[in-house]
């Protein structure tokens, strides 16, 4: 029969059986050699014709693991039959749930701090962008590691124990100090001087002096009851209960009082602030320029610098520590998968996104019960106990150490060839591969720039917490949706055109975020999110991949990590930073979609131009299902 005329189902039917005819005859040669000398070669195409194909995770983790019965527990036929699975890739699918879960955990803390201080957004850029340029050079350190001294594991170990001891330890610095009630009102004269007398925040500070729930004041209970007060609630401000830096938006309780004395409301609040007791104080306070005040005023500055000084270098310092983490799990998933179904890393990986969303809204949901208020000075405020999220994640990690130590978790060495970092050179500096990762970086700085100030930007917009809930969820579900149908977009597309929609799509996204004035408007520009996300990272991952041999597969997705996740997320953060000080938010969405357009016409040439170079073979290389064989 002609291959040119064959149907495919002909050809896997033919493939098949050459395959069972290879493993036959591989029993046999292995049943005449010691088992010291047989190699663990990749099986993961073998289970393609064994294992019901509609779940892109279920990819045989191997005929040894079959022999030992502590790693197989197989399903039995009823389950298969409706639940097709591959218990052999589920661990990597909870290790990713339960690392983005962690994540979840801790995200809201950092925030809370760089609230409080009132920064601007250049040195907010500065301050999320400088722990990514650090992964940028850890994270290859790791891979090289790993790869030289054939201890992958035990380098993820490593990593991960060091996230779980930084995050651990934001628990052990001095809570903050209050000011007394003096230097709150000079603080608060201070605060004045930013805002314009005629603007919206000028009356919104007039509601908050008319606004008071009770009769308290402090008149009334003379000043020896306020350092009573002050001791009551003084040791709850420790770092684990700091105030929440979102409030619910005032409505129409307001708006009726924003007619009332238009004088001066930050002087009306200071000549009142010891007569006017259980005021409801906004958390943050918006301005016009695009940045936020927070409370950071009702507290010592030195306390305050020093707490979060602590606080921002333990909480960056792991979260390098779990990039370095999450770039030896992709590792690992990549080496379990085989080369045949690289293009199904995605599924795994988003398994994790799954995990981010359910703990985001589980974590929301505990802290909106660990709400309570306290009286500063008059002045009441809201607390929210953070050692909730603390505990979660405390037990989300134990259970993925839990995982890691399990039987069933393996690294997999396909080869014995000696590792030498020249067979990396190719996927860095070659023409074609090195525009690759010339658009990992763009894409990166784009991501930097979404993640950093995209919810900064709704909040401006009036976006509450479940608006912001909404836009993860739907990011979650998606990276999901994209993650599931990556193999087939590659094969009717090619990588080099995903790579170029997905520079589009942000192209597109960033136009509707300049544009857009209601914040429920981005919900359904975030259901392209998993295109330029999830879709992209896929590809560069399963596109990069076959330009090395498996004996530096850490060592790529250390670069390739580092370039993504390191070096362009905080060039996008620091750059997004200055131009949102510099021109506002609008125009630096404007400005990167500019950036975007350019830069993809410029990546299709680049492509059209160089080629890719020939990889060195160093191991052993399953033949695809779509070569023909004759």
């Amino acid at each position: 029969m002609d291959p040119d005329k064959e149907s495919n189902e002909q050809r896997q039917v033919r493939f098949a059986r050459v395959l069972a005819s290879y493993q036959a005859a591989a029993v046999v040669d292995g049943a005449a050699k010691p088992p010291s000398t047989m190699e663990s070669k990749p099986t993961g195409l073998a289970a393609k014709f064994t294992d019901d194909g509609s779940d892109y995770g279920s990819l045989s983790g191997g005929d040894a693991d079959r022999d030992n019965p502590c790693c197989f527990i197989g399903p039995d036929e009823a389950t298969l039959r409706y639940c097709p699975m591959n218990e052999g890739m589920l661990p990597f699918k909870l290790l990713y749930i339960f690392f983005r879960g962690g994540v979840a955990c801790i995200g809201p803390y950092l925030s809370v701090f760089l609230s409080l201080l009132s920064l601007p957004p250049s040195m907010v850029g500065v301050l999320l962008g400088l722990p990514h340029l650090v992964t940028a050079f850890v994270n290859p350190a790791c891979g090289i590691l790993a790869d030289r001294f054939q201890c992958r594991k035990g380098v993820l170990l490593v990593c991960l124990s060091l996230w779980f001891a930084f995050v651990v330890s934001v628990t052990f610095p001095k809570p903050l100090e209050p000011a007394n009630c003096q230097e709150v009102v000079s603080n608060l004269g201070q605060v004045s001087r930013t805002l314009s007398k005629n603007s919206r925040e000028f009356l919104h500070l007039e509601c908050i002096v008319n606004r008071s729930s009770d009769e308290y004041s402090l008149e009334e209970k003379g000043r020896p009851s306020v350092g009573a007060d002050q001791d009551r609630w003084k040791p709850l401000l420790s770092l684990l209960h700091l105030p929440d830096p979102f409030s619910p938006d005032l409505g129409d309780t307001c708006a009726s009082m924003a007619t009332r004395d238009l004088d001066d409301p930050i002087r009306s609040l200071v000549k009142n602030i010891q007569t006017f007791g259980a005021l409801f104080i906004p958390r943050v306070i918006p301005l016009q320029n695009g940045t936020s005040i927070g409370i950071g005023w009702l507290f010592e500055e030195r306390s305050l610098l020093q707490s979060f000084i602590k606080v921002s270098v333990l909480m960056n310092l792991g979260g390098v520590m779990y990039r370095s983490t999450m770039a030896l799990t992709d590792t690992a998933t990549l080496n379990e998968l085989g080369e045949q179904a690289w293009d199904r890393y995605g599924w795994q990986r988003s398994f994790g996104s799954a995990g981010f969303a359910v703990y985001s809204i589980a974590v929301a949901s505990f802290l909106g019960l660990m709400r309570f208020p306290q009286i500063l000075c008059g002045l009441e405020i809201e607390i929210i106990d953070y050692r909730i999220g603390i505990v979660m994640f405390g037990g989300t990690v134990a259970c993925a150490f839990g995982l890691l130590f399990a039987c069933c978790f393996k690294f997999k060495y396909y080869t014995k060839a000696e590792y030498k970092f020249s067979n990396v050179l190719p996927a860095l500096c070659s023409g074609y591969y090195g525009s690759i990762m010339m658009t990992a970086f763009v894409l990166a700085v784009c991501n930097g720039c979404v993640d950093g100030y995209l919810f900064w930007h709704l909040r401006n917009l009036g976006a509450t917490e479940i608006t912001l809930s909404l836009v993860l969820a739907v990011r979650a579900g998606s990276e999901l949706l994209l993650a599931f149908h990556t193999p087939r977009l590659i094969g009717c597309f090619g990588p080099v055109h995903l790579l170029c929609a997905g520079l589009l799509v942000y192209c597109l996204r960033f136009l509707c975020y300049a544009y857009v004035t209601n914040p429920w408007l981005v919900l359904p520009v975030e259901v392209l999110h998993g295109m330029s996300i999830a879709l992209t990272w896929n590809i560069l991952v399963s596109h990069m991949s076959p330009s090395v041999p498996f004996e530096c597969m850490a060592t790529l997705q250390g670069f390739l990590s580092g370039v993504y996740f390191g070096l362009g997320h905080g060039v996008g953060a620091i750059i997004t930073g200055f131009l949102v000080t510099s021109y506002g938010a609008v125009a630096t969405f404007y400005g990167f979609a500019f950036a975007a357009m350019c830069y993809t016409i410029a990546f299709l040439i680049a492509v059209k131009v160089f080629k890719p170079p020939r990889t060195i073979v160093t191991s052993y290389r399953m033949l695809s299902s779509k070569d023909p064989l004759w």
